[in-house]
């Protein structure tokens, strides 16, 4: 049987529980995950997307600089059933529409309040869309949810 990416995450995680998986930087620091906490971040959010309306084979697109949540939003959105798709931060708002109706994206992943303005901006031609979840940041709109939120 072939193994799926979180299924080499699991066994990675219980294999090397306490080691390093990765090492970001936040604030001019260096924070360093283990295998178990980055499995666990990973599940907790996924719970969350699931919790909120992700449903299998719902498309997520994710609208960030590369970065710890990045990876984290994408093996979620597969651990939660979910396909995601990576839009680059600088298209367009008009690119950004063209991905997410492509694909019917129901989640849009996105890093920060600029970002976030290209979806709203868009809202009224992105039927599929049910939610997004903002990683740096809160905002008011009922229909977007900070990172914590979601992972908690």
């Amino acid at each position: 049987m072939d193994l799926t990416v979180i299924d080499v995450l699991k066994e990675t995680a219980q294999k090397h529980q306490h080691k390093v998986a990765i090492k970001y930087k936040k604030n001019n620091l260096w924070i360093s995950v283990t295998w178990q906490e980055y499995q666990e971040k990973v599940f907790s959010f996924a719970r969350g997307l699931i919790e909120n309306g992700l449903n299998s084979n719902d498309h997520v697109v994710i609208l960030s600089q590369n970065c710890f949540e990045w990876v984290v939003a994408n093996l979620a959105s597969i651990a939660a059933g979910g396909v995601p798709a990576g839009i680059y931060p600088t298209s367009s708002s008009e690119q950004c529409a063209y991905i997410i109706n492509h694909c019917k994206a129901t989640v849009a992943i996105v890093e920060n309040q600029e970002q976030l303005n290209k979806i709203k901006e868009l809202k009224p031609v992105l039927p599929s869309l049910k939610f997004v979840v903002l990683i740096q940041g809160e905002d008011a709109d009922s229909n977007v949810y900070s990172w914590k939120e979601i992972e908690q």
